[in-house]
């Protein structure tokens, strides 16, 4: 099931980094947009994988 729009608290399991609420929106053409709370910043990537036609949903428990 994909994530509604919203706010979410995002968490590092390792405990590197502290808890952080975040909001997500879906753009136009279905991409997300991830910004803090209250709007002041935006997720940037500067690494990594993007992968298309991948739905955003919670993560399966381990």
């Amino acid at each position: 099931m994909p994530l509604a729009d919203g706010t979410y608290t995002l968490a590092d399991r390792g405990h590197r980094t502290a808890p952080a609420d975040v909001r997500l929106s879906r753009t136009a053409d279905g991409y997300l947009t991830i910004a803090s709370a209250d709007g002041a910043r935006c997720l940037e990537t500067r690494s990594g994988k993007l992968t298309l036609q991948r739905a955003a949903g919670p993560a399966p428990r381990t």
